[in-house]
């Protein structure tokens, strides 16, 4: 990191607060200004999206590239994909162009992209910022390969101006990896406590890099080794995680967690090499079960005073049904209740994901029966409906996430009639549709959410397309 830089930021936010600039929606206003480093003040409120339709007509006819904008899910970003894309972890490639090169660059860096055939799910935000053009890879080679190319290109190379200097400087681009919630966003989430704190001290005059560091490990020891509650609460609601349900919550303080750990390695001098570490953490299993085990055991800190149960029992022996199911099918998931009944032996469950493991350390066998009732049958024919809603679902938001409205509506029309072809197989969608539910599933499915004025198909899609937006 370009410690440099980062004092000079420091330097200039420190005097926004010192002058009260800063009053309201402080971490939206940090990663604005995060977000435009280096960007010329008469473009910092340049607008851009007039030329999304100008790329999707330079791409409609372009194989291996699908390039939209999705007004159901977020009509700021011209997305780019590859029409093979699968991706759940990725790099994120941050590609700094000015604003002169950026309709053309852009169309020279995705066209290079759909002629190598590189699986990849990126955009192209609506304001102009250091980070407009977001390439999301998954593995290394294909991040070298795009990196290469970039390097080489002259038009490209002439038009770069310095990437983020909070963010790994990757041969003039930026290089991050992360989920859900984002490394910009988790930085400036620091930076607005941080500037908070200094300016409560009275201590804004002393800001600096070093200084910065020491807080942020601070502040993650007492937010994730020492449990702190004042702190924990804190820190979830400067980046907005106490608005979430119970278990977004969790997920999004994983990543917090992972996020804050490569922030302090960077800090620390770390390289690329710490980014791919991470990068591979977030692939291991067994790394975020670990991780998620860490967040949870914050909320069942004795001292933390809890509202809400964060994760109901119940939830526990659902996972490990639905995971059975999935994979061996009803009836081993059935039998694996009378075998635990039986013997005790929890391994009638498989432990994908590790719900088998989570059970058995969370619940006793008597706990079991008293939560699943005396009528294990009528559970389990609960717990499918429910796996098949789950399914229907997900590849219903996906279709209309990638594809839109009229595509979601036409594959539940043919899903009526048994073939669920217009559904993306993004995480595997479809083929699940294939292998769980057949055409009586998905009519009874649908008829549930009838209304009057609307047939199902229409009811359950607005259902859907609400989901995503909530």
């Amino acid at each position: 990191m370009e410690k440099k830089k980062i004092n000079e930021f420091l330097k200039y936010l420190a005097k926004l607060y010192q002058e009260n600039e800063i009053v309201e929606s402080g971490h939206d206003f940090v990663y604005s200004l995060l977000t435009r480093i280096g960007i010329k003040e008469s473009e910092k409120s340049l607008d851009i999206s007039s030329v999304f339709d100008h790329w999707i007509e330079s791409f409609k006819d372009t194989p291996n590239i699908n390039v939209f904008v999705d007004a159901e899910e977020n009509s700021y970003f011209c997305q780019f994909t590859n029409s093979t894309n699968t991706l759940s972890t990725y790099y994120k490639l941050f590609v700094p162009l000015d604003s002169k090169r950026i309709v053309e660059g852009a169309k020279q860096i995705f066209n290079f992209m759909a002629q190598n055939n590189i699986r990849h799910s990126s955009k192209i935000g609506a304001m102009f910022r250091n980070d407009v053009i977001v390439i999301r890879v998954s593995g290394e080679q294909d991040l070298n390969k795009v990196i290469d190319y970039l390097k080489s290109n002259k038009y490209i190379k002439k038009g770069l101006i310095e990437p983020n200097p909070f963010m790994n400087n990757y041969d003039g681009f930026g290089v991050e990896t992360d989920g859900t919630w984002t490394y910009s966003g988790e930085v400036a989430s620091y930076l607005t406590a941080y500037m908070e704190d200094k300016k409560k001290l009275n201590d804004l005059k002393k800001v600096n890099y070093d200084d910065l560091f020491k807080y942020i490990i601070d502040t993650y020891n007492s937010v994730f080794v020492l449990k702190d509650e004042a702190s924990v609460k804190r820190f979830e609601k400067i980046r907005e995680h106490d608005k979430l349900t119970s278990k977004d919550k969790i997920g999004r303080m994983v990543e917090s967690l992972l996020t804050s750990c490569l922030i302090i390695e960077q800090l620390g001098g770390g390289k690329f090499e710490t980014v791919q570490k991470y990068y591979n953490n977030f692939l291991d299993p067994n790394y975020m079960a670990q991780a998620r085990d860490s967040v949870i055991s914050i909320y069942q800190n004795p001292d933390f005073d809890k509202t809400e149960e964060l994760i109901p029992p119940i939830n526990y022996i659902t996972n490990a049904a639905k995971e059975t199911i999935l994979k061996y099918g009803y009836d081993q998931a059935r039998s694996a209740f009378d075998y635990l009944y039986k013997t005790g032996d929890y391994t009638g469950f498989t432990d994908t994901n590790n719900v088998r493991s989570i059970l058995e350390e969370k619940l006793t066998v008597d706990q079991i029966k008293e939560l699943v009732g005396p009528n294990v049958d009528s559970y389990m024919l609960e717990t499918l409906t429910s796996l098949k809603q789950d399914i229907l679902l997900e590849a219903s938001k996906s279709t209309l996430s990638k594809h839109g409205e009229q595509q979601l509506l036409a594959a539940l029309k043919t899903a009526l009639e048994g073939n669920y072809e217009y559904f993306t197989n993004q995480a595997g969608g479809r083929d699940m549709l294939t292998k769980m539910l057949s055409k009586e599933d998905v009519s009874a499915l649908l008829s549930s959410f009838r209304t009057e004025g609307k047939d199902d198909i229409l009811a359950y899609a607005d259902y859907v397309s609400e989901g995503i937006k909530k």
